[in-house]
């Protein structure tokens, strides 16, 4: 990570520092205790700076691409270390159209999270406005799903809100919304299954007329 990389040019550069005190220390040889309390201060400096987490507690640390019957998109977020699996079922999302969310803990999750909802954020002339969404907990287990209805296409952000202890927290997740589709998703499905359909119907006619 970026701690790595820090440690690494911090090593690359440690003979040149070196060579910068030796000088420092020669010329300024009667300001002995100024360095030493220079230095100190660069030393605790580098320390906290290496200390200092490079990972929000609000992040998005993983993101990928389903496969098959899999969600075609998720992400593993944590919202104040708690970490959750975010599925679309639809992705990327199409405007005036519901995409099914379904969020659950993650395997080494091991906080109990009392409620999960979304918020949907996006931008109007008169400010930003937020939808509110319920998502449900079938079974008692940890995992909540529901539907997100984004309203037009562009650039828009959910929020996913956790409850533990009642403590309220969220991670963002932007999302870019497609265009609606030409045709109802139903109807879609159907003129997928009619047209080979179809095509097989025609030419057992024609073999037929054929035999």
């Amino acid at each position: 990570g970026l701690t790595i990389v820090i440690l690494y040019y911090v090593w690359q550069l440690n003979p040149h520092i070196i060579d910068a005190v030796h000088k420092l220390s020669k010329d300024h040889a009667g300001s002995k205790n100024n360095n030493s309390a220079i230095s100190t201060g660069i030393v605790a400096g580098v320390c906290i700076l290496l200390l200092v987490p490079t990972v929000s507690a609000h992040a998005i640390h993983f993101t990928e691409e389903g496969e098959g019957f899999d969600a075609p998109k998720r992400f593993l977020i944590d919202v104040d270390d708690n970490y959750l699996w975010v599925e679309f079922m639809i992705w990327p999302p199409k405007a005036s159209a519901e995409t099914q969310v379904v969020v659950y803990a993650h395997d080494n999750e091991t906080d109990q999270i009392d409620e999960v909802w979304t918020e949907l954020i996006y931008p109007t002339d008169r400010g930003d406005i937020t939808m509110v969404g319920d998502l449900a907990n079938p079974g008692g287990y940890q995992l909540w799903q529901g539907g997100v209805l984004f309203p037009f296409a562009g650039n828009q952000t959910l929020q996913i809100w956790t409850d533990v202890n009642n403590t309220q927290s969220f991670t963002e997740i932007p999302i870019i919304v497609d265009s609606p589709t030409m045709l109802p998703v139903w109807l879609a499905w159907l003129v997928g299954l009619l047209w080979p359909t179809l095509i097989i119907a025609y030419w057992w006619r024609v073999s037929k007329r054929i035999d």
